[in-house]
């Protein structure tokens, strides 16, 4: 299976966990983890539909945990 799929997979589960966590500083580290490991897969190669989508999604958990963190 390619590296894109494997992303695919483990950003889902990873938000998942996160979303049922509901701890604004550990949302925030996995999502920049989730950013940085999305952007190398961009630079190794295209990613598919599903890597696109899990990137946005790392990309929106990330702001909105800066949010919750900055209205405290």
């Amino acid at each position: 299976m390619p590296a894109s799929n494997w992303y695919t997979i483990s950003a889902a589960a990873g938000l998942l966990a996160l979303a049922l966590l509901n701890d604004p500083w550990a949302t925030l580290i996995v999502a920049a983890i989730g950013i940085a490991v999305g952007l190398i897969l961009v630079r190794r190669g295209p990613l598919g539909r599903g890597g696109v989508f899990g990137f946005i999604g790392c990309v929106i958990a990330a702001a909105l945990a800066l949010f919750t963190l900055l209205r405290r």
